[in-house]
């Protein structure tokens, strides 16, 4: 499906969640790019935790991991 998509140009978003683990995979094409408003390097992280009980929601990396990007 995701070929398919990638050839046609079309987003393409994949997730699902197995018991206690979940996993998304995002293909939007060659020509998407990612930007950080500091203008800091894409970087990856493992997230640990999500919070959006609120209008701000809070995102807990693995601290096992550190991801080393701005608050916020």
């Amino acid at each position: 499906m995701n070929e398919f998509c990638h050839n046609k140009g079309i987003g393409f978003i994949h997730a699902g969640v197995l018991g206690l683990y979940a996993h998304c995979f995002l293909d939007f094409g060659e020509k998407h790019q990612i930007t950080d408003k500091d203008g800091q390097a894409v970087k990856l992280s493992l997230v640990a935790h999500i919070d959006n009980r609120d209008e701000n929601p809070e995102i807990t990396c693995n601290d096992k991991h550190p991801h080393d990007m701005s608050q916020g």
